[in-house]
């Protein structure tokens, strides 16, 4: 599951308060497992030592990951179709995920995102 990029899980025996403290802390941008869950990835040695959440970031796909930072470079969606050798179309797709995915709606905060994440830097703009 951690693998795949999963944000978190819960079982169905969990308390809805477990529910609700989940969903508010993948809101916020971190992974939440429940104890029981948690023992199982411990075990699979598939989770870190520090119970560290995973970046959001990794959860991007490459192509997001491109476009992002086209989009933090300032380039407009025809542009980065021509130079992705895609549709603008795809190009606004990829768009839309990112701004869902990072919950970030402005191309000045996806900007600002790609630079924290040394994807794309000043110098660039």
């Amino acid at each position: 599951m951690v693998n795949a990029g999963v944000s978190g899980y819960i079982l169905k025996t969990c308390p809805f308060i477990e529910l609700l403290n989940c969903i508010k802390t993948i809101l916020s941008g971190e992974m939440y497992f429940c104890e029981e869950s948690r023992q199982v990835i411990k075990d699979k040695k598939c989770w870190s030592s520090t119970d560290k959440p995973i970046s959001i970031f990794s959860m991007l796909s490459n192509k997001e990951r491109e476009v992002l930072q086209l989009i933090a470079e300032g380039l407009k969606s025809k542009k980065i179709a021509e130079k992705l050798n895609i549709s603008v179309r795809t190009v606004e797709v990829h768009r839309a995920h990112l701004k869902k995915k990072l919950n970030i709606q402005s191309v000045a905060k996806l900007t600002k995102f790609a630079i924290s994440q040394g994807i794309t830097s000043l110098e660039n703009q």
